[in-house]
C-alpha cells in the first residue's frame, strides 16, 4: 500500500512538471513584418515597448502569446502617429537560422518557429495630432474605402 501511494504521487509531481515545462518553456518568437524584428513574450498578456529607429517608438499591448495585440507608434517627442491591432497568427511559421562561429564559420543550422500576426480592423495614422487616414484590414487583407 506504502509503494502505491508512493507510485501515485511520484506521478503527480511529474505530471505537474510536464505541464509547467509545456506551459513556460520554449515560448515562441513573435515577428513584427511591418518593423523588421523579433521578440519573444516574458508572459502572453503583456505591456512592451521599443524604440524602432532614432526617430519612433512603438508600444505593445500583447492579449495572447500568438501575436493578437494593439499598438501606438509615437515620434521622438511622445507624440501618436500610429494606431492598430494586429490579430494572432494563423498558425506556427518557420524559418532556418543560420548560426556560425567567431571566425565566422557556420557550425549549425536551426529551425525557428515563430508567429507572424495579422494586421486587423481599422489603423489609423496620425499627423501632428490629427487624423491623417484611415486603413482597414480583415485577417491581414488592405480593403479600400
Amino acid at each position: 500500500m506504502f509503494l502505491k501511494a508512493t507510485f501515485m504521487k511520484m506521478l503527480v509531481i511529474l505530471f505537474l512538471i510536464i505541464i509547467v515545462n509545456v506551459s513556460c518553456y520554449g515560448q515562441t518568437h513573435i515577428y513584427l513584418s511591418d518593423y523588421g524584428f523579433y521578440f519573444v513574450p516574458n508572459k502572453c498578456n503583456d505591456t512592451l515597448s521599443r524604440r524602432v529607429n532614432d526617430s519612433t517608438y512603438i508600444k505593445l499591448k500583447l492579449s495572447n502569446c500568438r501575436g493578437q495585440m494593439t499598438i501606438q507608434q509615437f515620434d521622438k517627442k511622445g507624440v501618436l502617429v500610429l494606431s492598430g491591432f494586429y490579430c494572432s497568427s494563423l498558425d506556427t511559421l518557420k524559418q532556418y537560422l543560420a548560426k556560425y562561429d567567431l571566425w565566422g564559420n557556420l557550425f549549425k543550422i536551426e529551425v525557428q518557429k515563430y508567429f507572424q500576426p495579422l494586421k486587423d480592423g481599422v489603423w489609423i495614422f496620425y499627423y501632428d495630432g490629427q487624423i491623417e487616414r484611415k486603413e482597414k484590414y480583415k485577417k491581414g487583407i488592405l480593403f479600400k474605402e
